[in-house]
């Protein structure tokens, strides 16, 4: 690339929208996608990104560490996927970004981020939302001091600019949004998978408590999103149906159920679903 210089197509800036469906009339199509984009910029404002952010680092806080092997392979995976499968691996690497940012991993999050800028161009998001471009250098600094607040405040920069590209051109192109929800449910898998993962291998209880909690956290959002659309008769039919809204389910009343205090059989619970979605997508071209 240019002057040392990555398409960063930052993480959480993708990871909020969901899927519009339906025939519904061009007016009232129109009218859902700026609901959809005014209820994402209620639910992912400037705190909410920072939120995130801290979100991410507690998998270093509650002792967990970065294991190679539970991130995706960087090669001869996306090169025989078709759109959906593109559109979610898009939100599982943004995850395995920032996993490896957080714990300083710079050579892993540099190489991670080449596939991301290659998914995004597969699918012409460059095109559609024009994101903004962060330098290697910025890249390094923010990889290699995850804590220093300078560089936060550059990685919140670029999220939100690149988050406010997203939601205007979701206002009128329906398949920004369908990117964006397997985005989305690619990111939140993947995020439970690793840390149940993690946990599971370390011990679960109390330590995980306020790890498992963000994550429901972020699994409301997401289920906020769901409600919203099951406000519309052209959209209800998916929201009800979709396998996506019912794994979220799935794993939100779970973590609930404990109130973020996972043990061994929860834990094991949940990666029931998700290590097959794992191997599914992490499948090799042949």
């Amino acid at each position: 690339m240019k002057s040392g210089k990555w398409n960063v197509f930052i993480t959480t800036a993708v990871l909020s929208v969901f899927l519009f469906a339906g025939a519904a009339p061009a007016a009232d199509r129109a009218e859902v996608l700026k609901r959809t984009a005014d209820k994402l910029t209620a639910l992912y404002g400037e705190k909410d990104f920072r939120d995130m952010m801290e979100g991410v680092e507690l998998f270093k806080k509650a002792g967990l560490s970065y294991q190679p092997s539970l991130v995706y392979p960087l090669e001869g995976i996306i090169e025989c996927k078709d759109k959906t499968q593109l559109q979610t691996l898009l939100g599982i690497y943004l995850f395995d970004l920032n996993y490896a940012m957080v714990f300083g991993k710079t050579k892993e999050a540099a190489a991670t981020n080449a596939v991301v800028v290659d998914i995004v161009k597969r699918l012409k998001l460059d095109e559609k939302v024009k994101p903004q471009i962060l330098s290697a250098d910025d890249l390094k600094r923010i990889a290699e001091k995850p804590n220093d607040p300078a560089g936060r405040e550059i990685f919140i920069k670029y999220m939100m600019s690149n988050m406010r590209g997203l939601v205007t051109a979701a206002q009128s192109d329906p398949e920004v949004l369908e990117s964006a929800v397997n985005a989305v449910m690619g990111a939140t898998f993947m995020s439970l998978y690793v840390a149940s993962e993690l946990g599971l291998a370390s011990g679960s209880g109390e330590k995980l408590v306020t790890l498992f909690n963000e994550q429901s956290s972020r699994m409301k959002k997401a289920q906020q999103i769901i409600e919203s659309l099951l406000e519309d008769p052209g959209l209800a039919e998916f929201a009800k149906s979709s396998m996506r809204a019912k794994n979220l389910e799935h794993y939100l009343g779970v973590v609930m159920a404990k109130k973020g205090n996972m043990d061994e059989s929860d834990l094991k619970k949940i990666l029931s679903r998700t290590r097959p979605y794992w191997q599914e997508f992490s499948e090799k071209c042949k």
